[in-house]
């Protein structure tokens, strides 16, 4: 899993293997307990550099037990292999000791030369080490540099002891962990990691954990998960709706721009399980805790199964790591040794700086359309810009234009696509695995859309694509709700009622039965949903009788009963007033739940 060893380094590109030995100096300097603003390196691979490729600038020039092992310290890193006569043409200009040099050696500081070509022995690296000293003792006889000479073994012990940095490497030279990133552009954003974190002035991140009932303004709330996650062992969860922004918040955890006490982005490893990655969180976590070495493992999209292990495993062992999990929606579960936190939608504001940021061609009007439409949400946002082709002149943008664009995007229209996003909306969420078997969900699904399962599959995976739907493991689901809302008040609109019923209540899927109730409970809206729970109400209909529902119809009541709350009030009293003892039974347990 997290291995890397010599003949991996020797894979790397020369601006590659600069790159890396910068990673690692700004890595190693962290680690002890400075800004890696000290650290430089830059500039074309080839061009002349006067022998510097790496520079390390400490205030006072300290030694260290480091493979930084001067407070000043200048790494040349070559590619090819460095021999004696190669590592003289290196040092030395028309003869002479090269400047860079001879300024170092005034300050006792540290000259490194880095060649991975090869592995070599003890005694070769020996006669490369005694080659530097004479050079730099034919100039400076009684010389006070610290002079080395790292080969690809010595590098790759290097990464090692920086263990994200293998993911780095492992990326480079086409082996990755499948899924795993270090600190990165996690959130696919325009400009890199280097984005500004657009912050408005609202309360948007909130926890009943902690004294501050109104929540935090967003760099406050920072700083607070921060402090957390300097103690090692601590475990937060954020939640919030879809495309509100959480993992772009976790990436800013990170950003030295913002707040202070940023969090060391040296030691992060970051996965979203909606990716499949291989090793899985729970086998990674548990290498992670044997290096016994600090980590912040990220896991976005992280199912409450999966949090409570992941959180037993850094509870139950002595580690110096801490976990952050993120989700889109936990209901009413409260994780044991967790720190919950919720993410708000942001402000209007702050949309618009957005979009005004990265769409300067949009009309100022259709930006404040677009802002409207979007609700707080980023990701919708975006992806409505996205629509706008520069230079192509448009009209004032109608909701209905909106949401057709977020839709089909650039794409051409398909109404086969919009049934079936229409379709899975119906339901909170669904599997996807094709066994054997009528009950099967996306059968049952397929047969609603009347579509083959092959047909609905691949439409599946189109809006998948563009992130209309999110993936778990086999679970997926329309998100965010407030367009999966929508597309299921159109289901409603487009299907017969009966069609609809006969496939959740007949199709042999209670879980389906389940998720479908709970996504009727957020159409409010929709006389066709209200038109459903009066007839699961009516003489005949599955919650007629409160005395006898089972747990399975109680949870449907509990779903559906704000879009009808009159009807089951009455249903109520007329279950109280006929029959009692029934009554008192159905609200033990309704209440014990």
């Amino acid at each position: 899993m997290l291995e890397i060893t010599g003949n991996d380094i020797s894979i790397l590109r020369d601006d590659e293997l600069r790159d890396l030995i910068g990673l690692l100096c700004e890595a190693e300097v962290r680690s002890l307990g400075y800004s890696e603003a000290i650290v430089t390196w830059g500039g074309h691979q080839d061009a002349p550099d006067g022998g510097v490729d790496v520079r390390v600038a400490f205030e006072n020039n300290f030694n260290f037990e480091s493979y930084i092992p001067r407070g000043k310290t200048i790494f040349q890193v070559k590619k090819t292999d460095m021999t004696e006569s190669k590592i003289r043409k290196e040092m030395l200009h028309n003869d002479f000791l090269k400047p860079t040099i001879r300024e170092l050696e005034a300050i006792s500081g540290s000259y490194i030369i880095v060649s991975i070509s090869a592995s070599l022995s003890d005694s070769l690296l020996s006669k490369r080490r005694i080659k530097m000293e004479e050079i730099v003792e034919q100039s400076i006889p009684k010389h006070n540099l610290k002079l080395d000479y790292y080969d690809q073994g010595r590098v790759a012990a290097w990464v090692r002891s920086h263990p994200s940095l293998i993911l780095w490497v492992r990326q480079k030279i086409n082996k990755p962990l499948r899924g795993w990133f270090p600190f990165a552009n996690w959130t696919n954003s325009q400009n890199g990691k280097e984005d500004e974190y657009l912050i408005d002035n609202q309360i948007r991140i909130k926890s009943d954990a902690i004294s501050n009932l109104e929540g935090f303004f967003v760099v406050d709330g920072i700083n607070e998960l921060r402090s957390k996650l300097q103690i090692p062992g601590s475990i937060i969860r954020l939640i919030g709706l879809s495309g509100v922004g959480k993992t772009r918040l976790v990436q800013a955890l990170f950003d030295q721009r913002i707040g202070i006490g940023p969090l060391n982005q040296f030691i992060a490893y970051y996965a979203d399980t909606g990716n499949d990655p291989d090793p899985s969180p729970l086998d990674l976590l548990h290498q992670l805790i044997s290096l016994d070495k600090k980590f912040i493992i990220v896991i976005d999209n992280c199912s409450s199964l999966l949090h409570r292990k992941l959180s037993s495993m850094i509870t139950s062992r002595q580690n110096q790591g801490c976990l952050i999990t993120v989700e889109y929606d936990i209901r009413d579960d409260q994780p044991d040794e967790t720190d919950v936190y919720k993410l708000e939608p942001a402000s209007s504001d702050l949309i618009e700086q957005l979009l005004k940021s990265r769409f300067e061609y949009i009309h100022e009007i259709n930006v404040r359309k677009i802002v409207e439409f979007s609700g707080g949400n980023a990701r919708i946002a975006i992806a409505l810009a996205n629509t706008i082709v520069k230079g192509k002149k448009i009209t004032i943008l109608r909701d209905e234009d909106l949401f057709e664009r977020l839709f089909y995007q650039r794409h051409s229209q398909s109404h086969s696509l919009l049934r079936s996003a229409e379709i899975c909306s119906l339901i909170y969420s669904f599997d996807i695995r094709t066994r054997e078997g009528n009950e099967l969900e996306i059968n049952l699904l397929s047969k609603l859309a009347s579509k083959s399962l092959e047909d609905l599959f691949s439409d599946i995976s189109e809006l998948r694509r563009r992130d209309l739907i999110q993936q778990r493991g086999f679970w997926r689901a329309v998100l965010p709700h407030a367009i999966a809302n929508r597309l299921a008040i159109r289901a409603l609109e487009n299907i017969p009622m009966d069609n609809i019923l006969n496939i959740f209540e007949n199709g042999g899927s209670v879980r389906l039965l389940l998720s479908f109730s709970r996504r009727l409970g957020f159409l409010h809206e929709s006389p066709y949903s209200n038109n459903i729970a009066n007839k699961w109400f009516s003489f005949g209909g599955m919650l007629h009788n409160l005395s006898e529902l089972g747990s399975i119809k109680r949870s449907i009541l509990r779903n559906v009963a704000p879009i009808v709350p009159g009807i089951v009030l009455d249903t109520i009293e007329k279950t109280a007033s006929t029959t009692p003892d029934a009554f008192f039974l159905f609200r033990m347990k309704t209440v014990k739940r």
